[in-house]
């Protein structure tokens, strides 16, 4: 019997096309079982590794213990991590963000919010709203009750729709209890906290609570870097607190040196070449008012005079031209090759009726002078009137002093090249002493300075 073997045709007719119609394809292997299978900014999803992370809304937050430091990552764009803590109420608390990688890009926010979430208090690098080393966020607050507070870390762009993420985004974010704060009972003759001022540009950092309407909290200082300048600030971000922050500044002798309402969110204050010696910082609301929730913080650095720029000291008496303290001038070139040279000096009106003069001397035949004084913005006792006077003390320019930044400024005002004098007097009942300090810087160009100085640009 001859037997034919058939070849069964393919779906195409081809004998040589395997008939796969019904048959499944193969089942892809698992790229991942979970987490810890995929790479740093990466979580496991349906067995495969996606950019992302687990704790991206508040109900996924995770847990943050106090002493505790976690790791995360901002990953994807947008990215917005949670944590979750459990306070008592009473603490004083530090929060702090350190980057695993320093790039331009990676720059984060971190904020606090009351279990009903409420921002506490948010910082975008140090809580004063400048730069630290090595550190890229830090926010210190005061709870004021018990519950479950929430952190949230995200790129500083984020709440405005930008933030970028990236899977070398890392960082660690800590959670302390801060134990450098004022406690009751202390006076400005028994204050209970003493911050030893003795390293330049660190900061000294201690909380305070405003209990009762009219009460002040005090700090020792102790200031060992003689003719340093100090600097005292406060928490950019108030806005979890009732406070409305003051400072003052009193000399060893009791005298005071200056304050500064609203502290922290507006600003600073600032006492320039401080002398050596224990001084006493107020702390208090600028309303009078207090209660449980009048918190804020007192952020010290004592920092030198940036290279470049060291402020000389009026030498008395100086009342007139023929007693003006000369002023050094450093010559400099614009982006255009134009020669202007910078004069910076800062002095205290000792009486109420002492007046300063300066010295500035152009070598340019065809240019101009500007100035800029600031004072009581930063916390001086007076806001002195700046004159342009020439060699018979004619005035060439004016501006009386007034409160806001900077105190006073002359725009550009053409003079010849030679001598001409800078006044500086106080207005009438003004206070004086120690703490009627001003500073300022001028500047003698070769060239029309329009507007060099007004709106701040070029003040100290």
């Amino acid at each position: 019997m001859l037997l034919l073997l058939l070849a069964c045709p393919g779906s195409d007719g081809n004998p040589d096309t395997k008939d796969t119609t019904g048959t499944p394809d193969p089942t892809p292997a698992a790229e991942c079982s979970g987490d810890e299978g995929c790479d740093e900014g990466e979580i496991c999803e349906e067995e495969t590794c996606v950019e992302g992370d687990r704790n991206n809304a508040p109900e996924e937050a995770l847990t943050l213990l106090w002493g505790e430091s976690v790791a995360g990552v901002i990953n994807p764009d947008g990215d917005v991590d949670y944590y979750v803590f459990e306070a008592d109420g009473g603490e004083y608390l530090r929060l702090s963000v350190t980057l695993g990688v320093e790039e331009d890009d990676f720059d984060t926010l971190v904020t606090l919010r009351t279990s009903s979430g409420k921002v506490v208090t948010s910082a975008d690098g140090f809580a004063t709203g400048t730069s630290v080393t090595g550190i890229d966020a830090i926010a210190f607050a005061y709870l004021e009750e018990a519950g479950t507070y929430t952190v949230e870390v995200e790129h500083v762009d984020t709440p405005s729709g930008g933030g970028s993420g990236d899977p070398t985004y890392s960082y660690t974010l800590a959670l302390e209890e801060w134990n450098d704060a004022t406690a009751e009972a202390d006076s400005v003759d028994d204050p209970q906290l003493t911050l030893d001022l003795s390293d330049e540009r660190i900061w000294f950092s201690a909380g305070f609570l405003v209990q009762e309407a009219g009460d002040a909290d005090w700090i020792r200082a102790v200031h060992v870097l003689e003719g340093q300048n100090l600097f005292v600030d406060g928490n950019e971000d108030l806005t979890g607190s009732d406070l409305n922050s003051a400072v003052r500044l009193w000399s060893p002798d009791g005298e005071l040196l200056g304050e500064k309402p609203g502290f922290g969110p507006d600003e600073y204050l600032l006492y320039p070449h401080l002398a050596a010696g224990d001084y006493l910082v107020e702390l208090s609301d600028a309303g009078g008012q207090g209660g449980s929730n009048h918190w804020g913080f007192a952020h010290l650095i004592v920092r030198p005079d940036s290279d470049g720029y060291a402020y000389a000291e009026a030498a008395e008496p100086n009342e007139d031209v023929d007693g003006a303290t000369a002023l050094t001038t450093v010559e400099y070139e614009n982006g255009d090759g134009q020669a202007y040279r910078q004069a910076l000096g800062q002095g205290v009106l000792e009486t109420a009726d002492d007046t300063d003069v300066w010295a500035l001397t152009t070598p340019y035949d065809d240019g101009g002078v500007v100035v800029c004084l600031v004072s009581g913005f930063y916390g001086s006792l007076v806001d002195p009137t700046l004159e342009l006077l020439d060699a018979e003390g004619n005035v060439l320019a004016s501006d009386e002093g007034g409160a806001g930044y900077p105190t006073a400024n002359l725009d550009n005002t053409d003079v010849p090249e030679g001598t001409v004098y800078l006044r500086v007097r106080p207005p009438a009942d003004a206070a004086a002493g120690a703490g009627a300090w001003y500073r300022f810087t001028a500047y003698a160009a070769s060239f029309s300075v329009a507007d060099y100085a007004d709106g701040g640009y070029g003040c100290p």
